[in-house]
């Protein structure tokens, strides 16, 4: 019988608080310090977990901080097609007002879980997005990769309302992910974070709670970090060139006009970007922006003139396992156990 069918649940005091989705594409046991970080919550006895692991890999090594939570179910009888579709179909079947998908390489505060209950209770907001740091510091390419990620929602950005969130490591309330059928939760669980665009179309709510942070683990070798961005940015202008019906004409005239991508793009980042990091400055980290938006431009003109070629299956798997991503040292650090 699976796991799944035994419904391993732990009768909490009282409902669920939240509800937290994660997935993780590898084994358990690389989730080992996403789940240390919610069995150290400050309301963990009210956090609803939902785990979703591959059919037959052993949970055993993690149990421990399964049960250490409200309550807990964990998923091994579903495909994993890509990590954020299985957290949206876990999340709607969750028992609390709230639900977060996390990824298995972010980290949350202790106080995170209580911090986002109370924003939603006190706003009355749909949907909240955490302030978001990184989790392996020391290299100037994980550097690239939240400033070309993340760089909005760091924690220095200041608190309010906003006109997005990202639905990776974001929080939305149950009753507004009902609002939309399950295929477009789903489905919009995707690069585009398609469903919070269709949250706001229905008029949802959106916050910005910096105090709810979470640490996040980003690509840090260079084959990594150039499969990464370059992906990304041929699957934007493939996305852009669509939706804005260019015809052949305007797509060629991108692509040639192209190199003048990552230098526009610096000149107007800059400034912002090097205000929403206080821990890192244009002169020391400068150069790792520059890369990013260059290997993000190459991506983009091959997006505009070739379309996505195989960027979504490739984007799907490279969030299976984040530990294939670091350098050496990294991975020593982060995943000590997990191979």
């Amino acid at each position: 019988m699976s796991e799944t069918k035994k419904a391993m649940v732990k009768a909490a005091s009282q409902g669920p608080a939240i509800t937290v989705a994660v997935t993780t594409g590898y084994r358990p046991a690389a989730a080992r310090t996403t789940l240390s970080a919610f069995a150290s919550q400050t309301i963990a006895d009210r956090i609803e977990l939902y785990f979703c692991i591959r059919p037959g890999a052993d949970v055993g090594p993690v149990r421990h901080l399964l049960e250490g939570m409200g309550s807990y179910r964990i998923f091994d009888d579903m495909e994993i097609d890509t990590v954020e579709k299985c957290s949206a179909r876990m999340s709607l079947q969750a028992n609390a007002p709230f639900v977060a998908m996390i990824e298995d390489h972010a980290f949350p505060d202790p106080e995170w879980a209580e911090t986002m209950v109370k924003t939603f209770e006190a706003t009355g907001v749909d949907g909240v997005g955490s302030g978001m740091l990184n989790a392996n510091p020391g290299t100037q390419l994980s550097w690239a990769n939240f400033m070309l990620s993340y760089a909005h929602w760091a924690e220095a950005n200041p608190e309010g309302p906003t006109d997005w969130i990202s639905h990776h490591n974001g929080s939305f309330r149950l009753s507004a992910l009902q609002m939309l059928t399950p295929e477009e939760v789903i489905e919009g669980c995707n690069r585009e974070g398609d469903v919070v665009k269709t949250l706001k179309e229905k008029g949802a709510k959106l916050y910005f709670k910096p105090d709810g942070r979470i640490r996040h683990i980003y690509p840090s070798s260079l084959s990594s970090t150039s499969r990464l961005r370059s992906d990304v940015g041929r699957l934007y202008g493939w996305n852009r060139a669509r939706n804005e019906s260019w015809g052949p004409l305007k797509r060629v005239a991108y692509f040639v006009l192209g190199p003048a991508i990552p230098i526009l793009r610096y000149v107007r980042m800059r400034h912002v970007v090097f205000k929403q990091l206080p821990d890192i400055n244009e002169r020391s980290h400068g150069l790792a922006l520059v890369i990013g938006l260059v290997l993000d431009a190459a991506g983009q003109m091959m997006g505009y003139v070739a379309g996505p070629g195989g960027t979504r299956e490739r984007l799907a798997k490279f969030e299976m396992d984040r530990s294939m991503h670091l350098t050496p040292e990294d991975k020593r650090k982060l995943y000590p156990a997990s191979r």
